[in-house]
């Protein structure tokens, strides 16, 4: 009650502009002048406790001078009245008196002064002199006491009387002093921590503790994405940095704030390469109007301004950076493992755990995890399309399947790696043999599958599907319901939905190449104009993710072709493999041509495979070459995927010579499986090879690994 009487007191004090004097000096006003206790034995004590403002104040009978608030101990031998004197800064004087009572009769408070923590239990006890009944009700100012004189403390810190009268005589009371000092709240981030790097539209829970604090609950706030009152954020669909704000609703001053950031992802995220090797990264800036990064490594080599490493030798682990244009840059990293010793012992092997696939396919797509994993989707088994997924682990050599499976079986389709870590599976060829135009996506960190927001504009299969440096999709030719396909749609995981893009390809396309070149220009060339392999393209279209112009590029191929491999030098330059080509006459090719993007122009290469190749499945290796493998010597029937005589070969081609090793007399049989399928370099810098025998006749192979 004192305590809020002294806040009222200086309120009005406050509002009526009273503690001023007419010549701008201070009023003195005294608002309490108490002993602890009026009545004491003789040899006992007391506190005198005087609140005031505006002057200096004094007490007689040999007390002195006294601080607002601040208690001072008496002991007086006979009752005595003790005078509060307190002059104000123009000389105003204020009295006050106070009278301890020397006597028989007394109640004494133990403790009498005591300082607490916030929401602290303190026991008092009451002392009573000359009283038959000793009895005594308890009351505090503030906080809380039972009968028994045990107090708890507010959770604030403040000060204030606790206080016992006599139930026999109540003219005697007694007062404790308690000053509380609470401890400060504090917010303390449990998880993610001061800092989050998250994928875009990633989402994460935010835990936390709050120490000191009656009321626990927090409130949360962002400034780049969203987060719900429960404490779950999620990124935006973009590139940015940005706060997470935690705010304690007892103390809104109190915070805690993690750092949040969406970088740009660097492809692949981890790689083994031999010493001395090179490699193309790849960084893909979802929502950046300027998707340009600047490249650097730790340690262990260099990188080129277009994202190639160059190891000078040095073996261990190294992180690459990709630094955005925007003003501070965001970085986004990967991790290159430089091993001694690493050479290809040029044999193929099963998964070593023994673990083989559950549906042997071809047709399907492979698509590297933004984790590293391998996702085999869809295809046909024994003729059959499928809708099983399944999941190669290159750690431990094992195949598993998902606990989903695609709301449509279908094949010849795409599946492209997502900047949201999520992967798109895109149209294809349903059980019924038709093109497909919905688009699947499916999320490898939940083992879930869900519906795109949008589908395609044209229903297509056999098209391509390439992720760009901007981090949309850029979906390519094919086959449609009416022949195939001279058009383009976008993908923008920002929105979920397809866009058909304005200007067609100079040719239409099917069985064609697409590479994302190291300028971030999509290469789109060769290929089937009408699905048969007498009106073959012998052009390249070119987009450029940066401008949204689609161009032709100046020169031609030496003959039109399609179902060639193809693969990107450290310079800049690709090579297209085998294939079929018509130069008279439909044929399958032993040897290639390099497209220079810098002048737009094709050359012939001087070495040629062991074999001719329609459809080879291609990858680069971990030491800068590439793996030319399998793929049919003759034609097939018009619109297959090869033909039926499998070359029983393959070939290691170094992109930047142009040469191919010689194996000698007896090159390494490959046997007459995996005719077909797809193949994909998986971070232990093995190649996994995936497909079925004879283009689907004979008995399944499943997958190998190149080592």
């Amino acid at each position: 009650m004192r305590s809020r009487l002294l806040l009222v007191f200086l309120t009005l004090l406050t509002l009526l502009g009273c503690s001023k004097s007419e010549d701008g000096g201070s009023i003195p006003i005294i608002v309490e002048f108490l002993p602890s206790r009026a009545n004491v034995n003789p040899g006992g004590s007391t506190l005198l406790v005087a609140n005031f403002l505006g002057g200096t104040a004094t007490v007689d009978q040999g007390v002195g001078p006294i601080t607002s608030g601040v208690p001072v101990t008496v002991s007086p031998t006979i009752t005595t009245t003790y005078t509060l004197t307190l002059v104000g800064t123009k000389g105003d004087i204020a009295l006050a008196k106070a009278t301890v009572t020397v006597g028989a009769r007394s109640l004494d408070i133990t403790p009498a002064q005591v300082a607490l923590s916030g929401a602290q239990t303190q026991s008092f006890t009451a002392v009573t002199t000359g009283l038959s009944d000793t009895r005594v009700k308890w009351f505090a100012e503030q906080g809380s006491i039972d009968d028994t004189g045990v107090h708890t403390s507010p959770n604030r810190s403040t000060s204030y009387w606790v206080s016992a009268t006599s139930v026999e005589d109540p003219t005697l009371c007694a007062k404790a002093f308690v000053t509380v000092a609470r401890a400060p709240i504090f917010l303390s981030i449990e998880s993610p921590g001061p800092t989050a790097s998250l994928l875009p539209g990633e989402s994460m829970t935010v835990l936390y503790s709050i120490f000191n604090a009656t009321n626990p609950a927090v409130t949360f706030s962002s400034t780049f994405g969203s987060i719900t009152a429960g404490g779950v954020y999620s990124a935006p669909l973009r590139v940015g940095t940005g706060t997470i704000t935690l705010r304690s609703v007892e103390d809104p001053t109190v915070t805690a704030v993690i750092d949040v950031t969406v970088p740009a992802m660097v492809l692949p995220r981890s790689q083994t390469v031999a010493p001395g090797a090179t490699f193309a990264f790849r960084a893909v800036c979802l929502g950046l109007s300027n998707p340009a990064v600047t490249w650097s490594v730790d340690a262990g080599g260099s990188m080129s301004p277009d994202g190639v490493f160059t190891s000078d030798g040095s073996t261990g682990f190294f992180t690459v950076s990709a630094s955005t244009a925007t003003t501070p840059p965001i970085v986004g990293q990967a991790f290159v493992t430089v091993t001694g010793g690493f050479t290809y012992a040029n044999t193929f092997v099963a998964p070593s755990a023994g673990n083989e696939m559950t549906t042997r396919r071809i047709d399907h797509a492979l698509t590297r995890t933004y984790g590293d994993l391998i996702l085999a989707s869809g295809g046909l088994s024994a003729g059959v399309a499928s809708n099983r997924l399944e999941v190669f682990n290159p750690s431990g050599q094992f195949w598993s399947q998902s606990g989903v499976t695609l709301a449509t079986a279908r094949s010849r389709h795409s599946a492209t790696l997502l900047p949201t870590g999520h992967i798109l599976i895109v149209g294809g060829r349903s059980a019924s043999g038709t093109p497909l135009a919905t688009a699947e996506i499916y999320n490898p960190s939940s083992d879930a599958i869900t519906p795109a927001a949008g589908s395609l504009g044209t229903a297509r299969e056999d098209h391509t599907a390439t992720l760009m440096q901007d981090g949309r999709v850029l979906i390519a030719g094919g086959r449609g319901a009416t022949g195939t396909l001279n058009s383009l749609e976008i993908f923008n995981p920002a929105t979920g939905t397809f866009t058909p893009f304005g200007t067609a390809m100079v040719d239409a396309r099917v069985g064609h190449t697409a590479e994302v070149l190291l300028d971030g220009r999509v290469f789109l060339g060769g290929g089937s104009k009408d699905g048969t392999d007498a009106n073959l393209s012998n052009t390249a279209s070119l987009f450029n993710p940066f401008t949204g112009a689609l161009s032709t590029a100046a020169g031609f191929m030496n003959a039109g072709r399609r179902n060639m491999g193809a693969v990107l030098a450290p310079n800049g330059l690709l090579s297209l493999l085998g294939g079929v080509f018509t130069p008279s006459v439909p044929l399958v090719n032993q040897g290639g041509q390099r497209f220079d993007p810098v002048t737009g122009t094709f050359s012939s290469l001087t070495s040629s495979m062991s074999a001719p190749r329609n459809r080879p499945l291609m990858s680069i290796l971990a030491d800068g070459r590439a793996l030319v493998f399998g793929g049919s010597t003759d034609l097939g029937a018009t619109g297959d995927v090869a033909g039926t005589a499998p070359s029983g070969t393959f070939d290691v081609y170094d992109p930047s010579s142009t040469a191919f090793p010689v194996f000698g007399s007896n090159p390494p049989a490959v046997g007459g499986d995996q005719l077909t399928g797809r193949c994909i370099l998986l971070y232990t810098g093995g190649v996994l090879i995936v497909g079925d025998a004879s283009n689907g006749a004979g008995t399944p192979v499943g997958s190998v690994v190149y080592q």
